[in-house]
């Protein structure tokens, strides 16, 4: 069957940023209308002490400006302010009659059926959702009164910390507890969120019209990431290829000279200019900005979209539905933590001289000279973070071969930056065998398939498992336990396909 590809893509694509703008709206309004404290002073200045935003969908987060709360609250107001938030999910339960919103999900989490009753209900605009709000912003009041009193009472507040732009002087009136809500405001929010989902099931819609989400029934693609998959396959101009759809969507290295501020796209490991070691790095806006402007053929929607896709999967792992990415998380964090320490014990603990030896990411580099003695921890961080953009490369390979398979093409090559590559069937979902045809187009034995398949979620349900026991140990950070997965995983037999 013939089909436009390309167009296909493009309606896809224009329905993800559909979703994305939808979303952005979404969490502003959810952030200005949820229960919050601030400080109010007598000149009218407020500033936002804590907000609680319900989790709908798991996208809707509060902010804290500069990562430093002004003023810490008690455990009592904190879990006041949530009650007051969770309960306008909890008006899905009483409305009825309503047909739910279809089946999908935002941003990695699948959302709960009275909650797509609920977003069906702020959609239509029925006239029983606005009686309920109205019952539960009366019921707020009376919590948001009782709290207000309780902390002008026992919360000391500093003045005012707001300055005058024109005088560049800190206000410095004194300031009193105010709580905050405006349920209309996360009704507008309910609306915006209904159109993103909306827009996400048009494209599932199309994906599942060309058979494409059949192939693509991955641990821990959802219909957001099967709708970024499908567009990332659709417009790629060269099926037989993967390496430039990966670099158009930001995740090719690009290598960046720090001397002649000049960056390079693929293995420039020597500065043509001057010869210096090249750092390998992703072409970011930031990058480019850094070398002077230089150009870097890319796309920062698509970048952003993969980024996302990439922490839905690293919390599916984290959560233990998604074994077979914990295992590839493990595995190849393990291979770039290693390089890691060994560029930084020949460069004996000097920023400067790792920076001669190029062996660590620009990113690494710029942490290290900052606290050189975190550098260990530093360093899971970003090999962990690489990992990921790792096991999203392996996706968007699987999604090029569906496409492929679909139009009855050889499969695609390995990525040549992979330093250990599993082919993208062995991360099919538990209890959900692929087709038996798809197995043999990659040139792969069915039963010695499926023995490496449940060998590899095997392997990530024992590495999940080393992680839980090192962070319930009294004292060990994330980073610590990382450290004894990378370890356990260097110690296992290999897997995969190099």
């Amino acid at each position: 069957m013939s089909r436009d590809w390309n167009s296909l893509g493009k309606a896809v694509g224009e329905m993800l940023r559909e979703y994305t703008r939808e979303l952005q709206r979404a969490t502003q309004l959810l952030n200005a209308g949820a229960p919050q404290v601030v400080m109010m002073c007598e000149r009218g200045h407020v500033t936002v002490l804590h907000r609680a935003v319900p989790e709908l969908g798991g996208f809707a987060h509060a902010v804290q400006r500069g990562g430093v709360k002004l003023v810490e609250l008690p455990d009592w107001a904190v879990s006041t302010l949530k009650h007051m938030a969770d309960m306008l999910e909890q008006l899905g339960s009483a409305i009825s009659g309503i047909p739910e919103m279809a089946d999908v999900e935002i941003e990695g989490v699948r959302l709960t059926p009275q909650l797509r009753r609920l977003l069906a209900a702020a959609a239509l605009q029925r006239p029983e959702l606005v009686k309920l709000l109205d019952e539960m912003e009366a019921r707020r009041r009376e919590h948001a009164a009782k709290l207000a009193e309780m902390l002008a009472q026992h919360v000391r507040l500093p003045p005012c910390p707001h300055v005058d732009p024109a005088t560049k002087q800190r206000c410095g009136a004194p300031a009193r507890p105010v709580v905050l809500h405006n349920a209309h405001l996360e009704l507008l929010g309910l609306q915006h969120v209904a159109s993103a989902a909306a827009a996400m099931a048009r494209a599932a819609a199309i994906a599942r019209q060309t058979g494409f989400d059949r192939l693509m029934r991955l641990q821990g693609v959802g219909t957001s990431s099967l709708a970024f998959l499908f567009w990332a396959a659709a417009i790629n101009r060269r099926p037989d290829r993967v390496g430039p759809l990966l670099s158009y969507v930001g995740l090719a290295p690009v290598y960046v000279c720090p001397e002649c501020r000049a960056g390079y796209k693929g293995a420039v490991r020597v500065c043509p200019k001057c010869g210096r070691p090249a750092l390998p790095t992703l072409p970011t806006k930031a990058v480019a900005a850094a070398l002077g402007g230089v150009p870097l053929r890319q796309t920062l929607w698509a970048q952003s979209r993969a980024w996302v896709m990439g922490r839905a999967l690293f919390m599916q792992a984290l959560a233990g539905r998604a074994p077979a990415v914990m295992a590839a998380l493990a595995r190849f964090g393990s291979i770039h933590y290693a390089r890691y320490m060994d560029c930084w014990h020949r460069a004996g603990g000097d920023a400067r001289r790792a920076r001669e030896l190029g062996c660590i990411s620009h990113k690494l580099l710029f942490l290290a000279s900052r606290e050189p003695e975190r550098f260990a921890e530093y360093a899971v961080y970003v090999a962990v973070a690489n990992a990921t953009l790792e096991v999203v490369k392996i996706y968007i390979i699987a999604a090029a071969c569906a496409r492929g398979y679909l139009e009855r093409l050889r499969p695609v090559e390995p990525y040549g930056s992979h330093r250990a590559f599993w082919p993208p069937v062995l991360f099919w979902r538990l209890r959900n065998d692929p087709p038996e045809d798809y197995i043999r187009w990659f040139g792969a034995d069915v039963e010695a398939f499926e023995r490496e398949r449940r060998a590899l979620n095997e392997r990530g349900a024992k590495l999940l498992s080393a992680y839980s026991e090192a962070r319930k140990r009294k004292g060990a950070e994330a980073w610590e336990a990382w450290v004894e997965v990378f370890a356990a995983a260097q110690a296992e037999p290999r897997l995969a396909r190099t």
